[in-house]
């Protein structure tokens, strides 16, 4: 059995774009919404992360966006069995990909890049633990 667990591959598997009408001058706040869900067994597992931005009536966007990064990773002795240790390893490995992408599809959608800002991952780890969405 390998030592570490072992980051094997990733891909996009959906992403959407679409831009808003906005006015001159206008500024946002927008606000992504992040989720991670696990699926796998003892000896693999995959992740899969998700970004979505969408306006609504209170709150305006220049877009609406929603992009989700699968990523699949060899489960080494150091978690085994440790299900918030693949998760915190997943959203470790796979946000800068997603944040990358994030950035480039907007830029290249003739809007300013929109870089995600940086999450807190022992934060979304403790959320998703007590709403019990790790997924086996």
């Amino acid at each position: 059995m390998q030592v570490k667990t072992l980051f094997k591959n990733y891909r996009i598997t959906k992403s959407k774009l679409s831009v808003n009408a906005v006015q001159a001058g206008q500024t946002f706040q927008i606000a992504p919404r992040f989720e991670c869900k696990l699926t796998g067994n003892d000896k693999e597992f995959s992740a899969m992360l998700s970004v979505g931005i969408e306006q609504t009536a209170q709150n305006k966007t220049p877009f609406d966006l929603s992009a989700t990064i699968e990523g699949a990773f060899a489960i080494g002795a150091d978690l085994q069995n440790d299900r918030e240790g693949q998760l915190r390893l997943a959203i470790e490995t796979l946000f800068p990909y997603l944040r990358a992408f994030v950035s480039n599809l907007t830029a290249l959608s003739a809007l300013p890049p929109f870089i995600l800002p940086l999450i807190d991952v022992e934060q979304m780890v403790s959320s998703m633990r007590s709403q019990d969405e790790m997924v086996n």
